[in-house]
């Protein structure tokens, strides 16, 4: 999880600074592109950007403005690692963040995965910066032979924890789903979309792993619609690591 925000006494330059920054920080593209075999469900893919991608969007225009972006790892000995964001102004001012999250897998590929990880979101985040949103709520559904259509939910509130999704609306021509606001809650589909990966895995990861992606919920239930593809793809990750580690001891040495 992510530890609250701390910075110098002062923030008058920095964040100016920042500020002219963050309007010359160039579009984060998803540039890579992922192809997953589901077994019986289908195949799917999605995109994503890389970490190199991440910094030479923001880190010119950051040194630019006199700001050195610096991040640095670490670990504890219950098995999670953290990493430090810190950006710091030539004038001596700074603010840091620290990002923790528990690696799914025990090994030094899986630790490494992590850091990296969390470095490009941590340093999205404190930069206000995201991957431009392209078509990947439908890159990422599983591609079935007969799949039928499902009618966004329509609800005023979000769902809250351990509450059934409705099966849909009363009448199609009632429903008025909220189709540009990035805000609004789930729909039903992406809602049915990510809770047998949610319901698959341990509720401590789920919770971390949607905490260091929003820094604000910890409850699939909540999340906005504009979260609900990147969130997709962290617990499906999780999700065929574990099934990879599993497989692994299954087969033995």
């Amino acid at each position: 999880m992510m530890a609250g925000l701390t910075t110098s006494e002062s923030l008058a330059a920095i964040g100016k600074a920042l500020a002219a920054a963050q309007a010359e920080m160039t579009e984060i593209t998803r540039s890579r592109t992922a192809q997953i075999d589901a077994g019986g469900k289908g195949r799917y893919s999605y995109t994503y950007a890389e970490l190199a991608e991440v910094i030479g969007a923001v880190l010119p225009a950051l040194n630019k403005h006199g700001i050195a972006a610096v991040q640095s790892p670490g670990c504890f000995d219950d098995g999670q690692i953290a990493v430090e964001t810190l950006l710091v102004h030539e004038s001596g001012e700074w603010m840091k963040s620290e990002l923790r999250m528990r690696p799914t897998q025990s090994t030094p590929q899986g630790t490494g995965s992590a850091i990296t990880y969390a470095r490009r979101y941590a340093l999205q985040a404190m930069c206000g910066v995201a991957p431009e949103d392209d078509d990947g709520a439908a890159a990422s559904a599983p591609i079935a032979k007969s799949a039928p259509k499902t009618t966004p939910m329509q609800r005023s509130a979000p769902l809250r924890a351990g509450a059934e999704a409705p099966k849909g609306t009363p009448a199609a021509a009632e429903a008025t789903p909220i189709e540009k606001d990035p805000t609004a809650p789930l729909t039903q589909e992406m809602y049915e979309h990510l809770k047998p990966v949610v319901d698959s895995l341990p509720a401590e990861s789920v919770r971390e792993a949607l905490w260091a992606l929003t820094g604000r919920v910890d409850d699939f239930t909540q999340l906005q619609r504009s979260e609900a593809h990147d969130a997709y793809v962290a617990l499906r990750k999780i999700q065929l690591d574990l099934e990879a580690r599993a497989a692994e001891h299954a087969v033995g040495p």
